[in-house]
């Protein structure tokens, strides 16, 4: 039975991909009824259909030879041409002569059935559905995991009573053209020719002809449905379609089996990624989608993913036939590996240099020779088509293919225009497909960032809270017993900074809001004070799980040399703590992934909604460790896996506090409060293990910086964190309790994504600038640190060129005093800044 003729041009016209409004219903719509839209003649049928497929030649038969057609839609006819049937991904949809009311559709009212002959079908429960048009068109999507492959499938839309209704009630009931289809009789029978429009005789026995091989198509589903107890009369639409049996390399936006990145992941009018939400996401995955809307571009340090439909033969996927390039004038082939994983299934492409450029355009190009598990060749999808296209999809805000959507045309001739020249000078002769991405701007928005309270000219004036002397200071955190030789007072106190940090979700306000709240600071004043002239201070970056009096620890050996120092609490540290339920020192079990941490409340107090430790009075009842005096959930909450969306507004509301800092040390009153006025106006930095991490991105944001010491720090932090000793258990247990596997697409794809996120915090992304500031910062590292790897330390170092001491120590060793390298560390540190030291 081949495809039914005629109506090839007509149908081909819509339902192909995000469709728009087609042709008009052969009847005048009733006021009081809705029409599930069939009319062959101009174009308004259900979609996809077999009624566009040639059974006897086994593939697609859209009409290609219509002199009406664009370029762009003869284009999209050729290859559909050359399908065997449907893609794995095709929506399905119908259109409503008015809106139908879409709490009508459910489970009673629509049916999507396996057709696997007329007793064996079974029922597809897992599809979502989408209203489009004005609630004037039904979307069907694909299941998660696609339509099977070499399948046939129908769909069945009941009205009548008890079926779908229009949005005020009315009944919803077939179409007239649908009307012959129901029947059982025979519809080609010459007695019913005057039935049928037709001029002639001729003509009218034609149609019916063709009504009658319509009706075969679907006689067996309405039999199949009566059976069932599904009255045909009740049935307002009803259609078939087989799907495709080759492997397709994957590109469809519904079931989001998409490349990533991929610039059709963007949004060109607002400036932003965008990716849509799916009734499967976990949280995690809808807060990260959410995050990533604030985002003007694709990771730099991340890998490149797509799949396939089906399994592939893995040695056919190589250098050889995935392709990966910078879109410069002309363009420039760049190494990078190929990977095969998922069985086959899927495909990571990593760049053989990371961090890739930011606000740089690339493109991947896959090309013919990837075969499937049974030899034959893979095809692209739809979008993969248009990708490698010549034609244009969209002239002055226009389709220039009807079965395309304006915004979805537009968007796609905007992509693959952006890819031309690449195809253009690689060639399209043996390109499968291919697609472009362009990575985001991090540095440009970190300079903002850094400089936020500047923007908003809040009081830079510090208060004082508390005066100490140096041993009093040093009784009350045993850790900084060191600090009584050299330091003369240690003050207490506050600054004023803009928090956009939510209180409950811990994450940026949704709002974009923010209070403006205390900061807490620690200050040392040197015993050695040139009178007259302004004091140097350095900026101390204190460590994660630690808190801003960890400043003690390193202050005498400055305060030797006539330097004061102060240090704030990094957000959820120390005064800042929230409880939660984890924390990075927690202990992590292999087998179920559940992760054990210190209790963050004292004996009978409870972590209420706001996360606070709150005791049966009401007050402050968190605990601490013995002798310390330290939260013990002090830095818990700022970098938590299951939360792992929030943890860049961890670090970039670090950054608004630290700038805040810096405004105050530069414009700020400090000499009312402790007698010394302070050289705010070229500060020093100081920082250790977090503190040296956020230190290498802020020092290069902030060049009043005179010279930074960047004790134990790293770049490329999804994999610093991720390849520790220490913290590497975290991500281990998120993927053990959550049953994913750490080397299959679910895993490669958190963490990719992971990357993505963390990627504008990251080092990495202005390591660059230390190149233009010859001698401002130097490296401390601990060999074979456990926390911190060195490859990590590596990755900073080779991007910023700093120079790098290696001190044989712990990680902490610049703040445990029992260290063996805690004096040498100290020692050149404080040379360092003082200028004595030239690594």
């Amino acid at each position: 039975m081949g495809t039914i003729r005629g109506w090839g041009a007509a149908l081909a016209a819509c339902g192909l991909v995000a469709v728009a409004g087609c042709g008009e219903l052969s009847l005048d719509a009733t006021p009081d009824v809705v029409y599930a839209r069939f009319n062959p003649e101009d174009g308004v049928v259900p979609m996809p259909t077999d009624l566009l497929r040639d059974e006897d030649a086994g593939r697609l038969d859209l009409d290609t030879d219509d002199e009406d057609l664009s370029a762009a839609e003869r284009e999209v006819y050729e290859f559909l041409n050359t399908m065997d049937a449907w893609s794995t991904t095709q929506t399905a949809r119908v259109e409503f002569s008015s809106p139908i009311d879409p709490s009508t559709v459910n489970a009673d009212t629509l049916e999507v059935w396996r057709w696997t002959g007329a007793d064996e079908p079974y029922r597809i429960e897992n599809v979502t559905i989408e209203f489009e048009d004005d609630d004037k068109r039904l979307v069907i999507n694909a299941p998660l995991e696609g339509w099977e492959r070499g399948g046939k499938y129908f769909i069945a839309v009941r009205g009548n009573t008890g079926g779908v209704r229009g949005r005020r009630g009315e009944p919803v009931e077939a179409d007239a053209a649908f009307y012959f289809l129901r029947l059982t009789e025979r519809l080609n029978d010459p007695e019913f020719q005057r039935a049928f429009p037709g001029n002639t005789r001729a003509e009218r026995l034609e149609k019916g002809e063709d009504l009658e091989e319509a009706r075969q198509k679907l006689a067996p589903y309405f039999d199949f449905l009566e059976r069932r107890g599904t009255a045909r009369e009740d049935i307002a639409a009803l259609w078939g379609f087989s799907v495709t049996n080759r492997v397709e390399l994957a590109m469809d936006r519904a079931s989001q089996r998409i490349p990533i990145p991929f610039d059709l992941l963007y949004n060109f009018e607002e400036g932003h990624v965008e990716l849509a939400d799916a009734e499967w996401d976990k949280a995690i995955e809808r807060k990260a989608k959410h995050k990533l809307k604030d985002f003007d571009g694709f990771a730099i340090s991340a890998e490149l993913l797509f799949g396939f439909t089906a399994p592939v033969n893995t040695e056919t996927v190589n250098e050889n036939t995935v392709e990966f390039y910078e879109l410069s004038d002309p363009p420039v082939r760049l190494p990078a590996k190929v990977e095969t994983y998922d069985g086959g299934t899927q495909v990571a492409v990593i760049p053989e240099t990371l961090p890739l450029k930011q606000k740089t355009t690339y493109g991947i190009v896959v090309r013919e020779g990837i075969v499937g598990a049974n030899g034959e060749p893979v095809e692209p999808m739809l979008i993969g088509e248009v990708m490698r296209s010549t034609s244009v999809f969209a002239v002055n805000g226009k389709s220039e293919a009807k079965a395309i959507a304006d915004d979805s045309a537009i968007k796609l001739e905007t992509v693959r225009s952006r890819l031309a020249p690449l195809l253009d000078h690689v060639g399209r002769e043996g390109v499968l497909t291919a697609w472009p991405f362009t990575t985001m701007d991090a540095a440009s928005r970190l300079d903002d960032i850094a400089r936020r309270s500047d923007a908003l000219a809040l009081d830079p004036n510090p208060t004082i809270l508390k005066e100490q002397s140096a041993l009093e200071a040093a009784l009350d955190f045993p850790l900084g017993l060191g600090t009584i030789l050299n330091v003369d007072r240690v003050y207490t106190g506050t600054i004023k900074s803009p928090v956009y940090l939510d209180e409950k979700t811990r994450g940026f306000r949704e709002d974009g809001g923010y209070d403006v709240e205390d900061v807490t600071f620690t200050l040392t004043v040197p015993r050695k004070v040139t009178d007259g002239k302004p004091v140097p201070v350095v900026v101390f970056g204190h460590g994660i799980m630690t808190e801003r009096r960890f400043v003690l620890a390193i202050a005498d050996s400055l305060a030797s040399r006539g330097i004061a120092a102060i240090s704030i609490d990094l957000p959820f540290h120390g005064t800042r703590t929230r409880c939660v339920g984890t924390s990075p020192l927690a202990v992590v079990n292999p087998q179920t992934g559940e992760a054990t941490s210190m209790k963050p409340c004292s004996a009978g107090a409870v972590c209420n909604e706001y996360n606070m430790c709150v005791g049966q009075n009401g007050e402050s009842a968190f605990a601490t460790f013995p002798v310390v005096n330290m939260r013990t959930a002090s830095g818990a909450a700022f970098l938590e896996i299951d939360e792992l969306p929030d943890i860049r507004d961890h670090f970039l509301q670090s950054y608004i506090d630290l700038g805040s800092l810096v405004r105050a040390l530069r414009e700020g009153d400090w000499k009312t409060g402790t007698g010394i006025e302070l050289a705010g106006d070229k500060p020093y930095w100081v920082g250790q293990s977090l503190g040296g991490i956020i230190g290498a991105t802020f020092v290069a944001l902030i060049p009043e910086f005179q010279r930074a010491v960047l004790n134990v720090p790293g770049a490329d932090l999804v994999d610093m964190f991720d390849n520790s000793t220490f913290f590497g258990p975290q991500i281990d247990g998120y993927f053990v309790r959550n049953e994913i596997e750490r080397s299959g697409y679910e895993g490669r794809r958190f963490l990719n994504i992971a990357r993505w996120l963390i990627d504008p915090v990251d080092p990495q992304s202005v390591a660059e600038r230390y190149q233009e500031r010859p001698g401002q910062a130097f490296i401390q590292m601990a060999k074979g640190d456990f926390i911190v790897p060195n490859s990590s330390t590596d990755i900073l170092e080779n991007l910023s060129k700093l120079p790098r001491y290696e001190y044989l120590g712990t990680h902490a060793f610049l703040t445990i005093p029992v260290d063996p390298a805690y004096l040498p560390g100290l020692h050149d540190m404080a040379d360092f800044v003082t200028g004595k030291l030239e690594p």
